[in-house]
Order: structure tokens, then C-alpha cells, then sequence
């Protein structure tokens, strides 16, 4: 492929939706900051890992002091960055709210770097998760 041809992969790329959430870092290593660096939208599916995402210590600490459950605050990161969204599973509208609380939580980076300690993202390449 010509250098031309690689300069324009992804021009017209709108978003891209992949699986994403505290448990599976895959796309960090790689696809985020290609993604980021050409203005495309990752979409992230499945930000509570399907239900089985696991409430650590870290989480239902960084929870209470945001005064909200530990799923608003594995939504909120998910949609941490500018070119991050989420798409989380609701069955109710009681479900909907409850979600929708994630969209008003700004976490520190003292609340990052905790939910890296129970989730370690990535140290290099992996391959992307699916399900």
C-alpha cells in the first residue's frame, strides 16, 4: 500500500463500535489513538462487561464518593474521553435513569488510577475482544 493510500484510510470512518469497558482494554494499545487521531467516534458496546463486570473495592469506592452505583461510574468511564460513547444495556426506565447518571460524573485522576489497579489496561498489543 502506498503512503498516499495509508494516509486516507479511515477518512470516511464516522465511528467504530467495539467492545470496551473497565474488564477489556484491547482497543487502548492501538485503535483509541488511531481512532482519536483521525476524529472517528468509538463507539463502546457492552461497558459493563455483559453484567459479569466484576464490583471491586476500587470501584465501589471511587462509587461512594461519587454518590452513585458502581455500574454509573464503569459507564462514565467509558466515556471518559472527547471521542467516547457507550451504549449500555437497559431494560427499564428506571434502568435508563440509573444509567443516564453516568453522564454527570467527571472522574479525577485519582479515580483512574484506581480503576487501574483492579483493571490493568494493556501493556502492548492484544487482540480485540468480541462477543
Amino acid at each position: 500500500m502506498t503512503k498516499a493510500a495509508q494516509g486516507k484510510l479511515g477518512a470516511a470512518i464516522a465511528s467504530n463500535q467495539v467492545m470496551y469497558n473497565l474488564a477489556r482494554h484491547g482497543i487502548e494499545a492501538r485503535l483509541l489513538p488511531w481512532c482519536a487521531k483521525r476524529d472517528v467516534v468509538v463507539m463502546a458496546y457492552s461497558p459493563l462487561d455483559r453484567g459479569r463486570l466484576p464490583a471491586t473495592k476500587n470501584l465501589r469506592d471511587v462509587a461512594a464518593r461519587h454518590g452513585v452505583t458502581p455500574e454509573a461510574i464503569a459507564i462514565a468511564w467509558t466515556m471518559r474521553l472527547p471521542n467516547l460513547v457507550t451504549i449500555p444495556k437497559a431494560t427499564s426506565l428506571a434502568h435508563v435513569r440509573a444509567n443516564l447518571t453516568a453522564a454527570t460524573i467527571e472522574l479525577s485522576g485519582a479515580d483512574l488510577a484506581l480503576l487501574d489497579d483492579d483493571y490493568k489496561p494493556p501493556s502492548g498489543d492484544v487482540p480485540l475482544d468480541m462477543e
